[in-house]
């Protein structure tokens, strides 16, 4: 299996750190990377049409955007086995630590715990909240 390949098989959603980049920054980024990447100008072309530019499929494409855009430290890709820490959850779901731990006594799932460490699978947490908000309504 291709590097490719095995992102898109595990890949679940990009997530834009919201402090390090807004919407203009973002669409910054986006253009210089196309347009870096074509050596023309992208402005009006899609995924599909730099791919054919390219001779590379348009997963390929997108794969090395997101890669960029992880490798410059604005965003985090998440995949099916993305393991992620207690301040990482608080950051993202904008709650305190003390509601992480009400979580775990309410079973929420974790990976590793080693005293007062614990890291999570994100996906599997995405998941406990969603079965969570499902019983309660």
């Amino acid at each position: 299996m291709s590097k490719v390949e095995k992102f898109w098989s595990t890949f679940k959603y990009l997530m834009i750190d919201n402090d390090k980049m807004d919407d203009g920054s973002y669409f910054r980024e986006h253009n210089k990377f196309y347009k870096n990447f074509c050596e023309v100008e992208v402005d009006d072309m899609t995924v599909q049409e730099i791919a054919d530019l390219k001779g590379i499929t348009a997963r390929e494409v997108t794969f090395r955007y997101l890669t960029y855009l992880e490798g410059k430290g604005v965003a985090k890709i998440i995949h099916t086995n993305t393991i992620v820490s207690t301040g990482f959850l608080c950051k993202y779901y904008d709650i305190s630590r003390q509601a992480i731990y009400k979580w775990r006594k309410e079973g929420c799932p974790t990976v590793v715990s080693t005293g007062k460490m614990f890291r999570y699978n994100f996906i599997e947490v995405e998941e406990w909240i969603e079965n969570r908000g499902a019983a309660n309504a």
